[in-house]
């Protein structure tokens, strides 16, 4: 057997276990080192326990010892980590600490798990929560998208950082706050990854300054598109009013000098006739200068609506009596009310509603000129009062629909038939001015249907 000696520290240890296990107190697990006369050192487990008699009377100490010298090595090696690995995080924590103290801006950092474990002034002062209620909370709770807020996260995770993701915090009383948000993992010596540095940039007056920028912008862009438009108002209407104008004008002058060449000769009858062509012309003329001054009042919003109660059936019946004596009776205009409304009452300017419907029951009368019947019909929604025009005649053509309700804009097909194209234009704006809508199906050589939707009195 080799012998073994017990190290001098725990000699006295080793003889206290043994005495007590003489007294009858047995001690377990106790360890201590030894050393082989080759020198080596073990580590030994001892277990000891009282020997007794039959009569129960101590007689000796047995003692059994375990080699646990690998054990020991290898706790010891775990203990070392442990502590290394505790020295590291202790030196990261401090690291962060100084990093979040020395930051102007709002600055926290953020676990593995997204928990906020740390933070700085700037963001109590962004947030309007204390320290201790924003650490252990989840960081995307304070931005007003939380799910962008966790996708710049993740990929600071995956890419080691992120740079200015534009997001926005929310303060406890409401208030917004614009900001860069920039994040980059951080880590411990080993290069093992321990949370993440996340910073917020305020922004909210670059921001602001930017949707300034932005409405100033478009206002110029409208404005240009406005003046655009306007130039093409112009050269439209100097376009249509030349020709509107010439071919009245010339009748009335031919019409005025044939009664000055040949009144000596003209019998009354043809003088009367001349006389009726220049008033018809001059009425166009007049007609024609009202429309414009229908358009410009339009464009420059000088036109209002003070809606008034009328009775359905006058107001609508007095504009088909009124049109068609106009047209010397060429068309049969036909009211349809199924619903029998021309009893009940509609909320309507009525300037604005004759502009409305004089030029639409006039261009149905105007456009089919081979037929003979047009249609104006009533009915009702819950909210709305229908008035429907509807013609059979030469129809709009598809490619055209879109631009109708612009000034001085006239179809292809529309031929010799006399018109400014500006009824339309009125009658679209005035629909608008009412809070109304306005609708159109046509098909060319077929006719069309205008739908005029008028909003009830609300009470």
């Amino acid at each position: 057997m080799v012998q073994t000696y017990i190290t001098e520290d725990f000699r006295e240890a080793v003889k206290q276990v043994l005495d007590n296990a003489l007294k009858g107190k047995e001690t377990a697990n106790f360890e201590f080192p030894l050393f082989t006369n080759e020198g080596e050192h073990v580590m030994v487990l001892l277990n000891s326990s009282t020997r007794r008699n039959a009569a129960g009377e101590i007689t000796g100490v047995l003692g059994v010892g375990q080699d646990i010298t690998e054990l020991v090595g290898h706790r010891n090696n775990l203990e070392l980590k442990v502590d290394q690995r505790t020295l590291k995080l202790k030196q990261a924590s401090q690291y962060s600490r100084s990093l979040i103290e020395a930051s102007l801006d709002p600055l926290v950092t953020i676990s593995a798990e997204g928990i906020i474990t740390d933070v700085n002034e700037g963001s109590i002062e962004v947030t309007g929560v204390a320290r201790e209620k924003l650490i252990g909370t989840d960081f995307s709770n304070y931005f007003t998208e939380p799910d962008l807020a966790l996708a710049g996260y993740q990929e600071a995770f995956e890419k080691g950082s992120v740079r200015n993701y534009p997001l926005t915090i929310r303060h406890k009383n409401g208030q917004l706050t614009d900001v860069l948000y920039n994040a980059s993992v951080y880590r411990d010596t080993d290069g093992n990854i321990l949370g993440v540095f996340a910073a917020a940039r305020d922004i909210t007056q670059l921001v602001s300054s930017r949707k300034k920028l932005e409405l100033r912008t478009r206002e110029l862009y409208e404005a240009l598109k406005k003046e655009k438009d306007l130039n093409e108002l112009k050269s439209r209407f100097v376009s249509t009013a030349s020709h509107e104008f010439r071919t009245p004008l010339s009748a009335i002058n031919f019409a005025a000098g044939s009664i000055k060449k040949y009144w000596s000769k003209m019998k009354p009858i043809m003088v009367a006739k001349k006389l009726d062509k220049i008033e018809n012309q001059v009425l166009h003329m007049t007609e024609l200068l009202d429309d414009i001054l229908l358009v410009g009042q339009a464009e420059s919003g000088k036109m209002r609506n003070h809606p008034l109660t009328l009775n359905l059936g006058n107001f609508i019946c007095e504009i088909i009596e009124e049109v068609y004596h106009s047209s010397k009776k060429a068309q049969k205009i036909v009211l349809v009310d199924t619903e029998s409304l021309k009893s009940t009452d509609i909320y309507i300017d009525e300037k604005l509603g004759r502009n409305i419907f004089t030029n639409l029951i006039s261009n149905a009368v105007k456009f089919s000129p081979n037929e003979h019947q047009v249609t104006v019909e009533l009915s009702s929604e819950k909210e709305h009062t229908i008035i429907s025009v509807t013609d059979f005649g030469i129809g709009i053509p598809k490619s055209e629909l879109e631009k109708i309700f612009m000034p001085f804009i006239r179809g292809k097909n529309v031929d010799l038939i006399q018109g400014t194209g500006l009824g339309l234009s009125i009658v679209k704006e005035a629909v608008n001015l009412i809070g109304g809508e306005l609708f159109v199906n046509s098909t060319e050589g077929k006719g069309t249907t205008f739908i005029v939707k008028i909003p009830k009195k609300q009470l």
